[in-house]
């Protein structure tokens, strides 16, 4: 879906992304931007090894066919910043990471990762297969979440217009 609604233009531009990514800030010195957006493309699984921190920089991220596997924080810079992942897949979080910024939408699983670090996800998860909350910070912790999830709302201004859906509507109107 997501994948179509990206402009012709935009696919020009591309970086299509090894397995592994294993360098770090990879989404951040590759590729080359198109309408102030990096358009990452990976076919198959992806595991994102190394820490990414965006800063001001604006990525989208499309898995296509497999999961995305993500071992490291990934950061923006709050107000300038954007990161997507769009995965036809699961997005898999390894235990040890602690923190997740920007929108992250699974066509199955989101799952967390079960492990006793706390994780902080700013931005906005999507499974919709469902999500996997599997952290647990300790036995008889009841004041504590093991995951948080909070509002971005820059991110909703920094958020691609070509990748919401387009409606026109038609009216007539009297002369």
């Amino acid at each position: 879906y997501f994948r179509n609604l990206v402009p012709n233009t935009w696919w020009e531009g591309k970086t299509t992304t090894p397995g592994t990514i294993d360098t770090t800030n990879y989404f951040r010195t590759e590729g080359a931007a198109v309408d102030g957006y990096k358009l990452f493309y990976h076919s198959g699984n992806l595991t994102i090894n190394a820490t990414q921190d965006m800063l001001g920089q604006r990525a989208i991220l499309l898995v296509d066919g497999g999961n995305l596997t993500i071992n490291n924080n990934i950061s923006l810079t709050d107000g300038s910043g954007f990161f997507t992942a769009i995965v036809k897949g699961n997005i898999i979080i390894n235990p040890a990471v602690a923190s997740l910024e920007g929108f992250y939408s699974a066509d199955n699983l989101f799952k967390t990762g079960a492990g006793s670090t706390q994780l902080k996800v700013r931005g906005s998860v999507v499974g919709l297969g469902g999500v996997s909350l599997q952290r647990n910070l300790q036995a008889g912790n009841v004041t504590t979440a093991a995951e948080v999830f909070e509002y971005a709302p820059d991110l909703i201004f920094t958020y691609p217009s070509k990748l919401t859906v387009r409606k026109m509507r038609w009216k007539e109107v009297a002369p």
